[in-house]
């Protein structure tokens, strides 16, 4: 991504993150959460305004804008090398995960327009889901509800463990804290399936980092927002991406967990395991073996 390393002041800027190599880095809702939450955090304290983001399974779409460039760089080192010491912690791994950042400046009203439906059409374009408000990670469901994908927190009348979790996450956030996954573990432990959603979403609502606001006023309104990115793919020329089938990885995944196998123990599995589990994911339509290469950082 060396080639598009173009800052502007005063623009809005299209940030392009992708793991080394192409490597699935996103197994799980805890991979999702700790970046989402220190990403909030990390915008917060430089300033940064985030208008759109998409977290796929082994990149990352940002939308923002800093202060200044010196703000911006410091602001994608440490989300970056932060992201990679915590990760890297959990997975048993060593070094650096992400390629050097891409990011490409947005003036006009409509390049910045069609760069955010670009942006949250993404796991459209990756055939995992068919409409963006569909899919969780592009943050697009929680402009319109705090609760889009489960019953919403009662912090009052839900059971008591839930509203423990939901204290742990207040307090975190208070203190102007991502939730790390030794966090994440007490936050999620002895949580039921449907209480883990809630808690996911007051998580999501809470650490949010996209602007609503900022986001529909390029389309009017919430309405007018839906109907442009359904309506079109959007465009994006100046950060190259190349296409991927995202829902192979979906399958593999599905696969692993049918198969009981921890998502979390995946990069670090030791050979023999790797090679079994090579074979049960051969099978998985349309798979090709680079595929596999990313999905068990071979």
């Amino acid at each position: 991504m060396k080639g598009n390393r173009v800052f502007r002041d005063g623009s809005a800027h299209h940030i392009y993150l992708k793991a080394l190599n192409g490597n699935v880095l996103f197994y799980r809702t805890e991979d999702y959460v700790f970046f989402l939450s220190l990403l909030s955090v990390l915008a917060r304290r430089y300033g940064i305004d985030v208008e759109a983001m998409c977290i796929m399974f082994n990149h990352i779409h940002l939308f923002v804008k800093a202060a200044d460039e010196r703000v911006f760089k410091a602001f994608c080192r440490d989300l970056q090398s932060m992201f990679a010491s915590g990760y890297n912690k959990e997975y048993s791994l060593k070094g650096r995960l992400m390629m050097s950042s891409g990011y490409a400046p947005k003036r006009s009203a409509k390049s910045i327009r069609s760069c955010l439906i670009y942006i949250v059409n993404n796991p459209v374009a990756g055939h995992l889901t068919k409409v963006a408000l569909q899919y969780k990670w592009n943050l697009i469901a929680y402009l319109h509800s705090n609760h889009p994908y489960s019953k919403k927190l009662n912090k009052s009348r839900d059971r008591l463990r839930l509203r423990e979790a939901a204290k742990m996450v207040d307090y975190f956030y208070r203190q102007g804290k991502p939730l790390n996954y030794s966090v994440l573990k007490s936050i999620f432990r002895y949580l039921k399936s449907d209480e883990r959603l809630t808690i996911t979403d007051y998580i999501v609502s809470l650490y949010n980092p996209v602007d609503k606001e900022l986001f529909t006023r390029r389309f009017g309104d919430w309405k007018s927002a839906v109907i442009a990115i359904d309506s079109t793919t959007g465009s994006e020329h100046d950060v190259p991406e190349a296409w991927e089938d995202y829902s192979i990885y979906l399958m593999m995944l599905r696969l692993c967990l049918r198969q009981k196998i921890r998502p979390e123990h995946l990069p670090s599995m030791e050979k023999d395991e790797k090679l079994h589990l090579i074979k049960l994911l051969s099978a998985v339509p349309h798979s090709t073996p680079e595929h596999i290469r990313r999905f068990l950082h071979l």
